[in-house]
């Protein structure tokens, strides 16, 4: 089974970041793939983060340098997604042990 964490992002690299940590401090020793699909608008910043973030996930970027707004953010990692369970999350959500 493959978990699919998918996020829009724009202008909020320290609330991505903290996602980000606390994703993979939840989901470090699972039996359970998880990809993270992220759509980033408009900020070099948290793509740049986001990217060197890799090497703790197995991740996808989708990166526009003009903002789309959040539902098509959203509907970008969704479509490049490949996991049997989807789970939609912002920049600003927190994962917690047993999510």
């Amino acid at each position: 089974m493959k978990i699919s964490v998918i996020i829009a992002s724009c202008g909020r690299p320290k609330m991505l970041l903290d996602m980000l940590r606390s994703l993979a401090a939840t989901t470090f020793l699972l039996d359970v793939e998880v990809e993270v699909v992220a759509a980033i608008d408009d900020d070099d910043v948290s793509k740049n983060m986001f990217l060197g973030f890799g090497r703790y996930l197995d991740y996808l970027l989708d990166y526009s340098p003009e903002r789309r707004g959040a539902l098509v953010a959203w509907n970008r990692s969704l479509k490049l997604s490949s996991g049997d369970i989807i789970i939609p999350a912002g920049d600003d959500q927190l994962f917690h042990e047993n999510w």
